[in-house]
């Protein structure tokens, strides 16, 4: 618990980081393309979940928000969840300054509380390895929740040679 406590103060240093530069410059939060990189991820994951439009869409670990307002902006019906008020605050503000509308939560993703969603597409981005083994598998378990049998659930993980990652390969 003082883990998830500290991580969650963490997150919430880097909402408050990004809305004061956000309320700076707000011009510079104009999102007009997918922001998942490198190109080659972004090119496959978009080839997996298009067309967003009128896809229920949950991201998990969202952050700032860029990739829920980029897919809210194609379409998408998005929910979004992060475990920090501030990272959540920050989103809002990225998806007011893009006009469009995502139903940004404050969630762990270990439980998320979305009994009664199902979404069509459920993804994490570089979010895995901050969790533990059995965070890890929790997790899944959470996504197995909120979709059906046609659902496409992606995670797309930047580490490589670590110990978690190789478990999250073996699932």
């Amino acid at each position: 618990l003082r883990n998830k406590i500290m991580d969650q103060e963490r997150w919430n240093d880097f909402g408050r980081l990004w809305k004061k530069q956000i309320e700076a410059d707000k011009e510079k939060f104009i999102i007009e393309e997918c922001p998942i990189l490198p190109p080659i991820i972004r090119d496959e994951i978009i080839n997996l979940v298009s067309p967003l439009k009128g896809k229920k869409v949950l991201e998990l670990g969202c952050g700032r928000g860029d990739l829920s307002v980029w897919m809210a902006d194609q379409g998408a019906e998005v929910t979004a969840v992060d475990i920090g008020e501030e990272l959540i605050a920050g989103a809002r503000l990225i998806s007011e300054v893009n006009d469009v509308n995502v139903n940004f939560k404050v969630r762990d993703m270990v439980n998320l509380q979305l009994d009664q969603d199902r979404f069509d597409v459920v993804i994490g981005m570089s979010i895995l390895h901050h969790l533990s083994e059995d965070d890890v598998v929790k997790s899944i378990d959470e996504c197995y929740q909120v979709t059906n049998q046609e659902s496409i659930v992606i995670f797309s993980e930047p580490v490589e040679n670590s110990k978690i990652f190789d478990f999250i390969q073996n699932l």
